[in-house]
């Protein structure tokens, strides 16, 4: 499963709810699990928009209920390497008592979000494989989801980050280009400026609060 942190007190929640569609969020973002009724399945097969299951479900017209849990398991995915890391940590912090931590993203775009670390974790592997067919199998996604996370992140920003050469066994060859590598390159170099400074936030405001509740009796003990 590529969401596979969402917690039991989660899924409960979910399952109380009568809505036909029922979505989670925390701290006011949507991640998983949803719930879809069955009555809903023949709206969301007829539908032939551009948006996949978001734009099925909007369009369907079903009741739908958002409920907010404090699980931030339910925004944890993985599609990269990164991101495997970061669920590797949350499950050892978990199992170890839970203690505070904080999750940050950093999701740009003009009109629409379309580059976060997904997409640059995306580029980058295909500027290191030299392919976007052998990035995609890497990171587990089709070739068209690649395409069109890359064709999205372009018209968006108005960027060209890839050229590509048609052909081959392997779908032919793609490379960053020049003014891509410089947008990619100034992200990843903002991405850890601003992790380091949130870093050092979070420990200046929540130090006192970081340990377990469990570590918290022990040391007042």
């Amino acid at each position: 499963a590529d969401a596979p942190l969402f917690s039991v007190k989660t899924l409960e929640a979910v399952l109380e709810s009568k809505a036909a569609i029922v979505l989670t969020a925390c701290q006011g973002k949507k991640g998983h699990p949803i719930l879809i009724r069955k009555s809903v399945i023949p709206e969301i097969l007829a539908y032939s928009g551009d948006f996949g299951l978001a734009g099925a479900l909007a369009a369907s017209g079903a009741y739908t209920e958002t409920i907010e849990v404090e699980d931030p398991g339910i925004l944890m995915e993985v599609s990269g390497e990164e991101e495997y890391r970061e669920i590797l940590d949350y499950e050892k912090q978990y199992s170890e008592g839970r203690d505070l931590f904080f999750i940050l993203k950093i999701i740009m775009g003009k009109g629409e979000p379309v580059f976060g670390p997904g997409v640059a974790d995306f580029l980058k592997r295909i500027d290191e494989k030299g392919s976007m067919l052998s990035a995609c199998k890497e990171m587990g996604m089709s070739y068209s989801k690649g395409w069109k996370l890359i064709k999205a992140a372009e018209e968006e920003l108005g960027i060209t980050f890839l050229e590509r050469q048609a052909g081959g066994a392997d779908g032919g060859s793609s490379h960053l280009t020049e003014k891509g590598r410089k947008f990619l390159e100034a992200y990843l170099a903002m991405e850890a400026d601003v992790t380091r400074a949130a870093s050092a936030f979070f420990h200046m405001y929540f130090d006192s609060w970081r340990k377990s509740d469990e570590k918290i009796s022990r040391d007042s003990e």
